[in-house]
């Protein structure tokens, strides 16, 4: 059988004694499980080329149906590179490359459709005139349907200064995956609607409650508690209510999941409607 001529190089260059660096491209492994709709990252890594060149990146897909076949969708180095496919998407922007530094970049969909799930290859052309090593790595992609629902009814209420308040969340998921779930309440300020929510009280996806800075003493003091009361509710609890405590309360749910290499990936994220809560100052002097 014939020997390959970078395989052939490399044998000449390690009788002779010499160094050879080889190129290898690394991508994220797979495989990788994302809901529907959300927005979808993938890496890709290259190193033992020569040094000070800038790498590119192409990427292909090989869908279920159609195996063999390779369907290009974009490329750091050719504007029409996309198959027809993949073309619109990719000129509004919807999938595209960010390069991270001059030899690792990552793939952006920013809205994955269940027509996407494949086995992802990324290709980084040769820069080197010569061939050593590898130039392109795959992972998988699975697509599943987005089932994360959460609800809190919208309300008004209007409550005292120092009574106690109880909102109920309900967060569901239908997903045969092994995810997580992490569960919190905000405040919304009605005031400045361009300024960050506050953190209330989560439960983390470990199972951990964690609460916002200005809320931590109280949580400390027992007088801000989240409970889980069904598999699927969630009841946030404050006593002695303050006037800082005012304004837009909402649910906030987020479904994980873990990638191969043991990251936590946030898959989807929703918010339940929201309750406005009024509170009457004392009128202490």
């Amino acid at each position: 059988m014939a020997t390959s001529a970078p395989r052939l190089l490399l044998a000449c260059a390690l009788i002779a004694g010499i160094a050879v660096a080889q190129r290898v491209v690394t991508v994220q492994s797979g495989p990788l499980v994302r809901t529907e709709g959300s927005h979808v990252t993938i890496w890709c890594n290259v190193s033992g080329y020569k040094e000070g060149v800038e790498q590119d990146f192409e990427w292909s897909v090989y869908l279920p149906s159609m195996p063999e076949r390779e369907i290009r969708i974009v490329s750091t180095a050719q504007p029409n590179y996309a198959y027809a496919i993949y073309s619109q998407r990719v000129n509004n922007k919807e999938i595209y490359v960010e390069r991270l530094t001059r030899d690792s970049a990552m793939l952006h969909i920013t809205k994955v459709q269940a027509k996407d799930q494949g086995l992802f290859e990324c290709y980084t052309p040769n820069t080197d005139g010569r061939y050593l090593g590898s130039y392109s790595a795959r992972t998988n992609l699975t697509i599943i349907a987005d089932s994360l629902a959460v609800t809190a009814p919208a309300q008004t209420l209007s409550k005292v200064e120092g009574d106690t308040l109880q909102l109920t969340c309900e967060v569901s998921r239908t997903t045969l995956q092994h995810t997580h779930l992490s569960v919190g309440w905000y405040l919304r300020s009605p005031e400045d609607a361009s300024a960050p929510p506050q953190e209330l009280v989560t439960l983390s996806r470990d199972f951990v409650l964690r609460s916002g800075g200005p809320y931590r003493q109280r949580m400390a003091a027992g007088d801000l508690r989240l409970d889980k009361t069904s598999a699927t509710a969630y009841r946030l609890t404050i006593h002695m209510l303050q006037p800082v405590d005012q304004g837009l309360l909402y649910c906030q749910a987020t479904e994980w999941i873990q990638d191969p290499d043991d990251s936590w990936f946030a898959m989807t994220r929703k918010q339940s409607d929201k309750t406005q809560l009024r509170i009457q100052p004392t009128g202490k002097d």
